[in-house]
């Protein structure tokens, strides 16, 4: 048998429920890139990671075993048929809801855990904007579409506050540049907290989807699972802990620094500054 026609068989650990029912069984993949711990699959189109246990949990994440991660033998760009084995798998649901309530002493407690969590990290990433000086080109750029976005969303200039934001787009270094995670966890605050329905929310999100090819591929699909209320588990674990003791909200601080080089500290930006906008607070940092 070719290479081509030989079907690699991976037995997976662990799946969100949104991956697994837009791959099934049976797929063919074209290999996106290789990396020490993801393998980045394209699957009708779509991006999906293959990785090993252990690996932080995200809507297109298939998790495998260590050993069987290292056995693949692919090539960036090759095509390859795939079967996937789910009957050791345990299935996750990533799907964001939205809570019950909006009122204000909520918003308030969510905006208070985030920013607590984002003072006390060390890890740098957008929580360098709470520093008041700062000389770094990027974070003094973004600093400036925050401040003129918020200044036109409390005008009640949705239009250009939503242009400021989707500036954010692919701004930033690395494989999600912190515009986009920041968005993603902008999306997620609007939608935990009942605002898809409004105007600026649908603005928003439709000029994310029109200017996702301002960023690569992997933070494109990621932003496009944000507008589908799909998110990594940090994100979900941050809306079920408003009520936690510092032990916990430990552990979470942990599940936003361990993403990438500082993309779970620049999503969790982003759900600070949606509750700022919500609450027309009159400061960010």
């Amino acid at each position: 048998m070719t290479e081509k026609e030989q079907t690699i068989h991976i037995s997976l650990l662990k799946i969100s429920q949104y991956a697994q029912l837009s791959i099934g069984c049976n797929c063919v993949a074209t290999i996106h890139s290789i990396y020490n711990k993801t393998i980045n699959l394209l699957i009708n189109n779509q991006l999906f990671s293959l990785q090993p246990k252990e690996s932080h949990l995200s809507p297109i994440s298939l998790i495998t075993t260590r050993a069987q991660f290292q056995q693949l033998r692919l090539q960036p760009h090759r095509t390859y048929p795939f079967h996937f084995n789910y009957q050791d798998c345990t299935t996750f649901c990533t799907k964001l809801t939205a809570c019950t309530s909006s009122l204000t002493h909520q918003l308030s407690r969510y905006a208070s855990l985030s920013k607590k969590i984002l003072q006390q990290s060390d890890k740098k990433g957008l929580n360098l904007l709470f520093h008041k000086q700062n000389d770094d080109l990027i974070l003094s750029a973004f600093k400036q579409y925050l401040i003129k976005a918020k200044h036109f969303y409390y005008m009640n200039d949705e239009e250009n506050a939503c242009n400021m934001l989707s500036k954010l787009i692919g701004l930033g270094i690395g494989l999600t540049p912190s515009g986009d995670d920041f968005l993603c966890g902008l999306l997620a605050t609007l939608q935990h907290s009942n605002a898809t329905q409004s105007h600026f929310y649908q603005r928003l999100s439709q000029q994310i989807k029109q200017n996702l090819t301002n960023t690569n591929l992997i933070s494109s699909r990621f932003l496009e699972c944000a507008l589908q209320q799909q998110f990594s588990l940090p994100v979900l674990a941050f809306f079920k802990n408003i009520n936690k003791q510092n032990a916990e909200i430990e552990k979470l601080s942990k599940l936003f620094e361990n993403i990438g080089h500082s993309s779970g500290i620049d999503t969790l930006f982003g759900i600070y500054y949606g509750y700022i906008l919500l609450l027309n607070e009159n400061e960010y940092c």
